[in-house]
C-alpha cells in the first residue's frame, strides 16, 4: 500500500526534554517511582503488609496474634494459609 510506511514511521511526541509538556510527564513519572520505592510492591525485596492486612490476618487466625511488631510476613504463605481455611476437611 503505498504510503503506509509513512504513515507508521516514528515521529518525535515532544520537540526535546525542554518541553513543558515532557517536563509534567516526567516528574509525576519521577514522584510514581520515589513512592514505589517507599512502599514497595508486593512482589519486590522489603515489601511489608500494610497494618490492615497483618490485622485481617491476624484476626482470622493465619497469623499469630503475639507476632513481634515488624517481624516480616511471607504474604504468599499467609495468603495460601487464608485461602486454605476455606477448604472443608470433615
Amino acid at each position: 500500500m503505498p504510503g503506509l510506511a509513512d504513515e507508521r514511521a516514528p515521529h518525535a511526541v515532544f520537540a526535546s526534554t525542554d518541553d513543558p509538556d515532557y517536563r509534567i510527564l516526567r516528574t509525576a513519572i519521577e514522584a510514581s517511582r520515589a513512592q514505589l520505592e517507599r512502599i514497595k510492591r508486593f512482589d519486590m525485596p522489603g515489601f511489608q503488609p500494610n497494618e490492615h492486612y497483618l490485622r485481617e490476618m491476624t484476626f482470622y487466625g493465619i497469623l499469630p496474634a503475639d507476632r513481634p511488631a515488624g517481624a516480616p510476613v511471607d504474604c504468599y504463605a499467609a495468603d495460601r494459609d487464608y485461602w486454605n481455611s476455606f477448604i472443608y476437611r470433615p
